[in-house]
């Protein structure tokens, strides 16, 4: 089974798909209804791309409790996390926007003691109002959830993967 055939990540992903419809064209925010996706809520994030980076704009009471006050609404997401780990995430958003596919992480973030947590997300574009400016709709899920991060930035990632996919689910891109 493919990521984003997997829950959370398939009601996400299948509410994308069928606001694409037809044309091809992304979705914009505006066409965003949270009741379709009201029993993820907790688990969402929403990015925005503008003026040259990401900010975050609404982010879910499961990822807050996880990743701490760091991650408030407006918040530059470069502030979230390592340099390294901006870089690579800003790098996925974009060709997930430019391409019109979805992305699926796996991620092992390793904290100062040692210990690891790992992580997967799906996340999807949404077009805002003319480019450059887009939004990135994300399921989070915590696979490890007795770990909870102290300082964001002493995180550390040591294993990531991402997978790209169309909305005809058909991969477009794997990196290992």
């Amino acid at each position: 089974m493919k990521p984003w055939e997997e829950e959370p990540y398939s009601d996400l992903y299948q509410y994308w798909c069928a606001l694409i419809g037809p044309t091809g064209e992304l979705p914009h925010r505006r066409e965003f209804d949270a009741l379709a996706l009201s029993r993820h809520l907790a688990k969402v994030q929403i990015l925005e791309y503008r003026d040259g980076q990401l900010f975050g704009r609404l982010i879910g009471g499961d990822i807050f409790d996880f990743a701490g006050k760091k991650m408030q609404r407006g918040s530059p997401v470069r502030d979230w996390m390592t340099p390294d780990d901006y870089a690579r995430t800003f790098d996925a958003l974009q060709f997930c926007f430019s391409n019109k596919c979805a992305a699926t992480y796996l991620g092992e973030r390793v904290f100062p003691d040692g210990k690891s947590l790992e992580v997967r997300h799906l996340s999807v574009p949404f077009a805002g109002d003319g480019p450059p400016h887009f939004f990135i709709f994300s399921v989070t899920e915590i696979i490890d959830r007795d770990k909870f991060i102290l300082d964001r930035q002493a995180i550390r990632t040591t294993h990531r993967e991402y997978q790209f996919c169309n909305a005809q689910g058909a991969e477009v891109f794997r990196e290992p």
